[in-house]
């Protein structure tokens, strides 16, 4: 194609996004950028008929590097997840207050954690998404400012309140650089935030949500420990949904934290697997219709 390859590219796009489009597929901008990708300048490694580039389009689609692009709108029902992620909601929740979602990045953790959370809202629960919190902070602020996010003016000057309080009492008792000290002050903090958000349950219930907790640090991740601990002690109508990604490893002293928060009392593991066949024809198919390729 020589110097008219970008421009045979750009018309190929615009014509496969107005086919696409009218299709009534989703995302067919991407979509269209997606098959385009497809077309490698060597002939010899294109697929050489339709029938060859349906059977690649199961294996290209869910590569993590395209998932991330195409995925995003699309929802796959895993059945046995959301059954799962049901029962957390429950009433009386006999299986535990926690589930942590365990799986690749991309493999769809934070789209079952979503769907989760509408669910949730539609049962008039008070819905906290921590998903935007900083990467590695160390502080409760980020938390605590979004947990304010989604309270009245009132119940967040009390929660406030209560945490400046807390905060200048350690302030005063304390000046001990020890690391008894730090330990105790630390859940002094902790106990103020779980009983505060223990309370709103007990007019409400509550679901936060912490996706991909091993991007935080030690501080935050003791107090993830400490939250799912003393829920589940109290009584709490409090449900944490809680995701690790398996392909990053934490590098920090915070890694023997992540590895006992399964062991505590009420928490449930569940690994995501690569999607079934009946699946990932699902996801095709919900992802281009039937009729993108007909001839």
């Amino acid at each position: 194609l020589g110097q008219n390859n970008n421009e045979f590219y750009r018309n190929a796009y615009t014509l496969l996004e107005k086919r696409l489009s009218s299709s009534g597929v989703l995302n067919p901008s991407t979509t269209a950028s997606f098959l385009i990708s497809l077309c490698a300048a060597d002939p010899y490694n294109r697929p050489i008929n339709v029938e060859e580039c349906l059977k690649l389009l199961p294996t290209s689609i869910t590569k993590k590097s395209n998932a991330s692009i195409l995925l995003k709108d699309v929802f796959v029902p895993r059945t046995q997840e959301l059954k799962r992620l049901d029962n957390l909601l429950s009433a009386d929740s006999s299986q535990g207050n926690t589930i942590i979602l365990k799986g690749q990045i991309g493999i769809g953790k934070k789209c079952l954690m979503k769907s989760s959370i509408i669910k949730a809202q539609l049962n008039n629960y008070l819905t906290i998404d921590f998903s935007s919190l900083r990467y590695n902070t160390d502080s409760l602020n980020c938390f605590l400012e979004l947990l304010g996010e989604n309270l009245n003016e009132d119940l967040k000057e009390k929660l406030l309140q209560s945490h400046n309080s807390i905060m200048s009492s350690v302030t005063t008792i304390g000046g001990l650089d020890t690391s008894s000290f730090m330990e105790n002050s630390s859940k002094l903090i902790y106990d103020n935030i779980v009983q505060y958000i223990h309370n709103l349950s007990n007019t409400r219930p509550v679901l936060v949500s912490i996706p991909s907790i091993q991007r935080f640090g030690i501080d935050f991740l003791n107090f993830i420990y400490h939250f799912v601990y003393e829920s589940r002690l109290l009584g709490s109508r409090v449900r944490i949904l809680l995701s690790i990604d398996t392909d990053i490893k934490y590098s920090g002293g915070g890694s023997s934290i992540i590895d006992n928060i399964p062991s505590l009392e009420g928490v449930t593991e569940l690994t995501l697997t690569p999607l079934s066949q009946n699946e990932t024809d699902t996801l095709i198919q919900d992802l281009i219709g039937d009729n993108v390729f007909s001839v």
